[in-house]
């Protein structure tokens, strides 16, 4: 890398250690993400799964399983066989009607673009990249950045240095690709890395003289009844490649079934080929070793293999589609993993629908007796925080509750006590605090304000807080504490976000008030939590004390292995600065603030500026319109 690049990327890292993590990047942050609009329809016929030939009691087994892997975080799940739909499940509030940020799922879809940029004759992959910028910059190049070609870059054989952390410290990413070295020469040698992709969405943007989204919109998009995605853009204004693409489920599942098909889609009632069935081949066909053991094996044009006979796109936090052609299936899974890349979720997927799990038929057969209705309940029963829900009432021992009437009504007094309640917020660690999770504001630049007040209102079934900030910015949240999230709209720093609120008040083992919101970003893998714990200072004589703790999921050591892995890449040499951000990670990651009351205030004030909750939300559905069950709807 040039001298210049060094220097930057020296100074980001002390910004990042020192917790300045606001200014890290060179370039301003400008609001991009537009709202979403959720989506009512699949798209897709629905079938019992017996009809496709695998036993319901398969399905529900593998949904219980997931549901099982708390570290997993599953968000929706879609299973089609033989092109039908034939269960579908989502984690409340989660759900297939919104677009979700799919990471490294988004450089398949750019090598589909290269695919049919291909066959339009706009490139080769034997195309030199320099070849495209012959004049940028010549005088400074590396003798082997000038031998990368376009299959480099879809195989992640380039060896380019520039990677991830380059994009947060350099503004033109182009130059910084360019002008940088390759590791060793280009072929040689798998490395990941996002940049090469973003260099891919580059090139066909320079090709096709519009962007990756225009160029793809009649090409994939609309044969296969898709509305134009989000999908974020560099500071120069091209789609990033390697990540910053948003999709629905069900879109996301479309995608898969047009690999299963071979690139093949009816238009219209017409079969049309809308991606070469040559190039799906040789994309899909893991030929490039990993070094990973294992599911994801092998690599081919932006694809990852799913054992031998499969293959996925895979995202980070557990992002995925895996296509099956050996069983007709396509399976589409969002989540909010632990794990990177390869976590328990596609173990699980390969269980049940890997090489070697069972076979199953491809013609129909007899469901069992009270299978479909015991399929049906599982789906409808998913929660990804089953903590903040409520008891069912019938499976409560007396004992139960008698405890929960008990605590009922040492609650109420908490209530009366808390409600319109405000207090003032003082810094006492972590570099941010704010509702926007950590992981989310450090990948797009985006950093809220942190809250200087906050404002309790509380009933029985639901909680609002009035955060502002120390410029008269607001934002507010309502949650539930009836056991049924709340839906809303949460506008930070001019980006609308999806939001599912829930909440849970508690006495700790010293009496204290302790109120916890659990606030799920429904179109990302991450969810907050806020502990305000109210107490006395008796050390102090102060009353009227708040502590207020963030914890975000994926936490702090899935987060901590993800940067460290974006500023030092594979470089065996910076052991101990990788060692040093994790660990700085966690003040990052969970921060707190201490906080004193001040004078109560009024409900009405302020409280319906910030938050624009969903319309018709008044049942357990987070949006408006959702559907049953696919195997619930047609059994």
């Amino acid at each position: 890398m040039d001298l210049i690049g060094q220097m930057k990327n020296m100074d980001m890292f002390r910004k990042f250690l020192r917790e300045d993590v606001s200014h890290m990047c060179p370039y301003p942050f400008i609001p991009q993400k537009p709202p979403a609009f959720p989506v009512e329809e699949t798209g897709f016929s629905a079938s019992a799964p017996e009809k496709e030939g695998i036993p319901s009691s398969v399905i529900e087994s593998y949904f219980r399983e997931l549901d099982g892997e708390k570290d997993c975080h599953p968000h929706s799940v879609m299973i089609l066989r033989h092109g039908k739909l034939i269960a579908r499940g989502d984690w409340a509030p989660y759900t297939y009607q919104l677009p979700h940020a799919m990471y490294s799922f988004s450089k398949s879809v750019v090598s589909l673009a290269v695919g049919i940029a291909k066959e339009e004759g706009l490139l080769s992959e034997d195309d030199l990249l320099t070849s495209y910028y012959p004049y940028k910059p010549a005088p400074f190049r590396s003798s082997r950045m000038g031998e990368v070609t376009l299959r480099h870059l879809l195989t992640m054989t380039s060896g380019a240095v520039f990677a991830e952390a380059g994009s947060v410290a350099e503004k033109d990413w182009i130059r910084g690709f360019l002008m940088g070295d390759c590791a060793y020469e280009p072929g040689t040698k798998f490395s990941y890395n996002s940049m090469n992709t973003y260099m891919l969405s580059a090139v066909l943007r320079k090709v096709t003289g519009v962007s990756l989204t225009e160029y793809l919109t009649p090409r994939l998009y609309e044969p296969l009844g898709m509305k134009p995605p989000y999908w974020e853009t560099c500071p120069m204004g091209i789609e990033k490649g390697g990540w910053g693409l948003y999709l629905t489920p069900p879109e996301m599942a479309k995608l898969g079934q047009l690999m299963l098909q071979k690139g093949r889609w009816k238009v219209n009632g017409k079969e049309k080929q809308l991606v070469p069935a040559e190039w799906i081949e040789t994309a899909t066909d893991g030929h490039i070793p990993t070094g990973k053991d294992g599911i994801a094996y092998g690599y081919g044009y932006q694809f990852w293999s799913f054992e031998k006979t499969g293959y996925q796109f895979s995202g980070m936090f557990g992002q995925r589609v895996v296509v099956l052609p050996r069983r007709d299936m396509v399976i589409a899974i969002t989540a909010g993993s632990q794990e990177i890349f390869t976590d328990r979720i596609a173990k699980i997927t390969a269980s049940y629908f890997g090489e070697g799990a069972p076979e199953y038929g491809d013609g129909p057969i007899v469901a069992k007796p009270g299978a479909h209705r015991s399929l049906r309940k599982v789906l409808e029963s998913l929660e990804a925080f089953p903590e903040y829900g409520s008891p069912a009432e019938e499976k409560l021992t007396l004992r139960e509750k008698l405890f929960f009437a008990s605590r009922s009504q040492a609650l109420e007094g908490g209530i009366r006590r808390l409600d319109g309640k405000r207090y003032r917020l003082e810094k006492t660690s972590g570099a941010q605090a704010s509702l926007l999770p950590m992981l989310i504001s450090c990948l797009t630049n985006n950093f809220p304000f942190t809250p200087s007040e906050a404002e309790f209102h509380l009933t029985r079934e639901e909680v609002k807080v009035m955060f502002t900030g120390p410029g008269g910015e607001k934002a507010c949240i309502f949650a539930g504490l009836d056991g049924t999230p709340r839906t809303l709209s949460l506008t930070l720093n001019g980006e609308p976000f999806w939001v599912g609120a829930s909440a849970r008040l508690a006495l700790d083992e010293d009496s204290r008030l302790v109120l916890k919101i659990c606030l799920s970003f429904l179109e990302t893998p991450c969810a907050e939590e806020l502990k305000c714990i109210f107490y006395e200072d008796e050390e102090r004589r102060e009353d009227g004390c708040l502590l207020l703790r963030f914890r975000e999921m994926p936490d702090a050591a899935a987060a901590g292995k993800m940067l460290s892995d974006l500023f030092t890449g594979e470089d065996e040499n910076q052991a101990a600065l990788r060692e040093r951000i994790r660990t700085s990670v966690r003040h990052l990651f969970e921060p707190k603030l201490k906080g004193k009351i001040l004078e109560s205030q009024e409900d009405s004030q302020g409280m319906d500026t910030t938050g624009e909750t969903l319309p018709e939300t008044p049942g357990p559905e987070p949006l408006p319109g959702k559907q049953e069950s696919p195997s619930a709807g047609t059994l």
